[in-house]
């Protein structure tokens, strides 16, 4: 049977554990051997993907508003 001081001490191991687990299961941790894609790519060109906010032309995507960023939606080749 569980002794309340062992269950303390594996439940703060636990609750520890969590936060490492889930720095090591970002996405971000993994993207250090994929390559951005450039704007010249096929699929970059039918997305209207642009490096810079500044190369958006605001002609062809009337949706664009100033302020907008893309910060999330960088795209990369495997």
């Amino acid at each position: 049977m569980l002794q309340r001081r062992s269950f303390l001490k594996k439940s703060a191991l636990t609750l520890g554990a969590i936060p490492v687990a889930n720095l090591l299961a970002s996405s971000s941790a993994w993207a250090a051997g994929e390559v951005e894609i450039t704007e010249d790519d096929p699929m970059a060109m039918a997305l209207g993907y642009k490096h810079s906010v500044d190369d958006v032309d605001t002609a062809k995507y009337p949706k664009y508003a100033d302020g907008q960023l893309c910060d999330n939606c960088v795209q990369y080749k495997a």
